[in-house]
């Protein structure tokens, strides 16, 4: 009875992670924006996309360690001479791989995910940027309107806290590119196997080059905000000196605030220099590294 009740888990196991695939295509969303409000719903619904994937992967994770720890299971009682586990084992190898096939599927699926996202990210920081210019310029233009300017400024600090939220979350997207070091060649790699890690570590490789342009467009980014934040300071400084002590149009805690992030700046440049000096060192590993296990895969297909 019990091998009847394996066979049936493990086929159900199969049809719930097939319909998984169907829905991961159905969550697929693409950049598709072209305004600020509407990459602010297209971000939100990247979020919620990768976060339920995500929980797709911790599900399908167990579900391949439970079939595995039968694998061996079953293969103890074969070697102990008992032939009714025969059926058994076949259908948990044929689960065991299925469920690596779509473990393997949705992980990429979320990867990409992830770099529509972090493209999204990038468009809208440029969104903002170009959107504190304009309020900037205008706030100049409204020099006898105290309550227009106010509420400009207003607006400013409020887009700069968006833009950091997001130069914030692009930054941490970017740092998670070291798993490929703990993809190696093991003595017990099939071909499959094999072929499999050299497809994920090829993943890896296109993801490290576009977090160096990204990283480049930061270098660029980081020197254009530290111009608007000079810009800035010299616009509140000339404000401050403009204003009767009791007239509120800002908080004076804001010349302060702006002189911290230009100093932040220069020490942020320097960060990404060095960052993008690591990525180009690890690139070249990496190379290295595939190139290893395309060896490892001709000498097996020579066999």
């Amino acid at each position: 009875m019990k091998i009847y009740q394996d066979i049936y888990s493990f086929k159900r196991s199969l049809v719930v992670f097939t319909t998984l695939i169907i829905f991961c295509l159905l969550l697929s969303v693409s950049v598709q924006a072209s305004d600020l409000d509407s990459l602010r719903v297209l971000i939100r619904s990247f979020q919620n996309k990768i976060e339920q994937k995500e929980s797709f992967i911790t599900r399908l994770s167990q579900e391949f360690n439970t079939i595995n720890a039968k694998i061996y299971e079953y293969k103890a009682v074969q070697t102990s001479g008992v032939a009714s586990s025969s059926g058994r084992l076949r259908n948990a190898l044929k689960a065991s791989h299925q469920l690596a096939d779509t473990l393997d599927f949705v992980t990429r699926h979320i990867r990409e995910d992830k770099s529509k996202l972090q493209n999204a990210y990038s468009v809208a920081i440029e969104h903002i940027e170009r959107k504190i210019q304009g309020e900037l310029t205008e706030v100049k233009r409204e020099s006898r309107n105290r309550n227009e300017q106010k509420k400009r400024l207003n607006l400013i600090k409020h887009l700069e806290q968006e833009k950091a939220e997001y130069a914030g979350n692009l930054q941490k997207m970017q740092v998670d590119e070291k798993g490929w070091k703990k993809i190696t060649i093991e003595a017990g790699d099939t071909l499959r196997r094999l072929k499999l890690k050299a497809a994920l570590l090829e993943d890896f490789e296109t993801n490290l080059k576009q977090s160096i342009q990204t990283l480049e467009s930061g270098l660029k980014k980081n020197r254009d905000d530290k111009k608007t934040y000079t810009e800035l300071l010299d616009f509140y400084k000339e404000l401050d000196e403009s204003l009767d002590d009791d007239q509120d149009i800002f908080d004076k805690s804001r010349i302060e605030e702006l002189r911290d992030r230009i100093e932040n700046s220069d020490t942020e440049f320097a960060g990404l220099k060095q960052q993008m000096k690591t990525l180009n060192r690890d690139i070249t590993i990496l190379k290295v590294k595939i190139e290893r296990f395309k060896s490892a895969i001709s000498e097996k297909e020579a066999f």
